[in-house]
């Protein structure tokens, strides 16, 4: 039996809560939040960002490459205004699908130190299956660019 035939949110679709979780997805999604939040602070994907003109945005992917004999080091922070992101458990990373906008430089965001929640989906039980994401909700951290937003 998949998530969607037990009635529970797709997806796709915001939550509010993890309410409607059971308790070994409750426990994943749980995991996955410690896993993030002790890693060091830097932008990662399914964060969110606020332009200096007021949008705020999604990280949807974030551009790390140091420097070597092919170029200097790319440090580039892409964001969109929707999507889907899914977070690995119990890993805590996030990984995205949808349009992108162009990348802005990763030295003009600063930590906020606020925080918002923000939809993932994850794999009921752990388990890759057709039809067998569930909605989550997830604790991201704010950023703060000098940039207006793309």
């Amino acid at each position: 039996m998949t998530a969607l035939t037990k009635g529970l949110p797709s997806p796709e679709t915001p939550v509010p809560s993890n309410d409607h979780l059971d308790q070994h997805d409750r426990a994943a999604v749980a995991a996955a939040q410690a896993n993030r939040d002790a890693r060091p602070v830097q932008v990662e994907d399914g964060d969110y960002v606020r332009f200096a003109d007021g949008q705020l945005r999604r990280v949807s992917h974030v551009w790390r490459f140091p420097a070597d004999k092919d170029g200097p080091a790319v440090f580039s922070v892409q964001t969109s205004r929707g999507g889907s992101w899914h977070m690995s458990t119990p890993a805590g990373h996030v990984s995205f699908s949808g349009g992108l906008d162009s990348g802005r430089p990763g030295d003009a965001f600063t930590d906020t130190g606020e925080r918002l929640d923000g939809s993932v989906w994850v794999w009921h039980h752990g388990r890759p299956a057709a039809h067998n994401g569930v909605a989550a909700v997830v604790s991201f951290r704010v950023w703060a660019s000098t940039d207006v937003a793309p």
